[in-house]
């Protein structure tokens, strides 16, 4: 009798499973989808987000700016072009996996540029909310050293000459 029960409750069992399943991967698929599918074309970070920056290049989530402060070797922002998110758990899991390939990217492309001290990678946005990530090339040398460079002195601008200089540098490296 219980080997009847146990008999009849397994494929039971198996057959619910296997649905479940199904519709799990189902929905993360259809998360993957929507990763392609937020990424704006016609991207527009916050005013604020690109005072003293200058352009590099479009990645496949991010687009990366220069900042344009000689104090650093080089001070570059991600900025993931989706409206509206302010966190990083606000991505799905692709979107923050596709993120943390870019930082990677950019920071070894930055790494074998400058060959800095120290990289400093963070997210903080206490000053502009809409989410990107600073990767800093820090040396012992930089004004701020070992302290954070974050509005520790004022900014020294570049030329615009050293800015496309700078521009062509690591869209070359980072693009290939």
């Amino acid at each position: 009798m219980v080997h009847d029960a146990i008999a009849i409750a397994v494929p039971a069992l198996l057959g619910a499973g296997l649905a479940l399943l199904s519709r799990c991967q189902a929905g993360k698929k259809s998360r993957e989808e929507t990763y392609k599918t937020r990424v704006l074309k016609h991207f527009s970070p916050v005013p604020q987000l690109l005072e003293g920056k200058a352009e590099i290049c479009n990645l496949e989530l991010s687009r990366v700016y220069l900042m344009i402060d000689q104090n650093y070797p080089c001070w570059v922002v991600l900025v993931p072009r989706i409206d509206g998110i302010r966190e990083i758990t606000e991505l799905t899991d692709s979107e923050q996996a596709q993120l943390w390939r870019e930082v990677s990217l950019v920071s070894k492309a930055i790494q074998a540029l400058y060959h800095p001290d120290k990289m400093n990678i963070a997210a903080i946005g206490n000053v502009v909310s809409q989410l990107h990530v600073h990767i800093t090339a820090r040396l012992a040398s930089d004004p701020s050293w070992p302290g954070p460079c974050y509005g520790a002195v004022p900014a020294k601008e570049m030329s615009r000459i050293e800015v496309e200089q700078a521009v062509f540098t690591l869209q070359k490296a980072i693009k290939g």
